[in-house]
């Protein structure tokens, strides 16, 4: 007796062409954990908050110098 044969046909995800977020809820809630998880994804994250914090003090501080002189 041959095998059964294996469903191949797999349905594509769409997805937001520029995050690459997929439309379907049950997709998304997947898609958002994997992205939590993935330590390079934190990595980037992190570094954005902390350049945009430096940037902060920086013209924080360049604005008060200027105001004083």
């Amino acid at each position: 007796m041959p095998p059964a044969p294996v469903n191949t046909t797999r349905r594509t995800i769409q997805r937001n062409p520029q995050t690459g977020s997929p439309a379907d809820p049950k997709e998304y809630k997947k898609w958002a954990l994997a992205m939590v998880n993935n330590p390079a994804t934190t990595r980037m994250y992190n570094y954005q908050v902390t350049g945009g914090v430096i940037l902060l003090f920086a013209l924080s501080g360049w604005i008060t110098y200027m105001a004083a002189f």
